[in-house]
């Protein structure tokens, strides 16, 4: 790589603010690995957090966590302003930029939030990071969202859960992060005779693959921003790797970089 590299984020204490609709998942392990290290609370400072739904349920664990938390709904926005649904998300981000800047936050996690991160990012102007299955089949990765993703991975037959790390910058999205696969026990699946018995298999998926894939990725996503690796250039996005500058993305299989071209997306 022939220029001098800037790190697209450049701290060392990374300020984070959580956006979310209702229920919280990668949120809820960060919060977690927060506390039970807490040398990492030094570095990674969640400074706030904001959702759009004035019921959401993860506003309790902010409470307790002492998280300062902002519930600005977005669906009494639209109907005060008397909006259209086709111009509502754009209305209301640029209604709670204000609120959002008041936490000087480095970057925006968001967590199963409604609103796409591609328009997030070009109303706040930071980067912003997501998680999202992700399916590794052949040399091809397609990315699977929404709220029953879990339950329509396993549906569709899939022999295990992964997750990806996305971060959205400069109105672009990047792969920064890819789990470890969670394998499903398609024994056990075999054997469920009825719809309660497949919903417990489900929600215990589910938990295990925020746990175990999803979370740690997002943890991983962050560490790297802190440790001043990640760099965009001319809309391609670097990762150091010893002394160099690789395109690509951290694989946590291999605890290594992988370069763009073994997957397309």
């Amino acid at each position: 790589m022939f220029f001098k590299p800037k790190p697209l984020i450049e701290t060392k204490q990374l300020r984070v603010l959580i956006l979310f609709s209702n229920s919280l998942s990668v949120s809820s392990y960060l919060l977690s690995e927060l506390e039970k290290y807490p040398q990492m609370q030094d570095k990674i400072i969640i400074v706030g957090s904001l959702t759009n739904n004035i019921r959401a349920v993860g506003t309790k664990t902010m409470e307790m966590k002492n998280i300062t938390c902002r519930a600005i709904d977005e669906e009494m926005f639209a109907k005060k302003k008397e909006l259209q649904k086709n111009n509502v998300s754009l209305d209301y981000l640029k209604k709670v930029k204000d609120t959002i800047i008041e936490f000087k936050p480095h970057l925006v996690l968001s967590d199963n939030f409604t609103i796409e991160s591609t328009l997030v990012e070009s109303v706040f102007e930071m980067p912003v990071l997501e998680t999202a299955f992700v399916s590794t089949e052949g040399n091809k990765i397609t990315t699977f969202t929404g709220e029953n993703v879990v339950r329509n991975a396993i549906l569709s037959s899939k022999r295990d859960l992964q997750a990806g790390a996305f971060i959205t910058t400069e109105g672009k999205q990047y792969l920064l992060v890819l789990s470890r696969k969670l394998p499903l026990d398609l024994q056990k699946l075999a054997n469920i005779t009825n719809s309660d018995e497949f919903e417990r298999y489900v929600k215990i998926f589910a938990e295990k693959y925020i746990w175990q894939c999803a979370g740690p990725a997002a943890k991983k996503a962050l560490e790297l921003f802190l440790e001043g690796k990640i760099v965009t250039k001319v809309g391609k996005l670097y990762i150091k790797e010893s002394n160099e500058y690789l395109q690509g993305f951290y694989n946590m299989t291999t605890e290594c970089i992988q370069s763009i071209y073994g997957l397309k997306k």
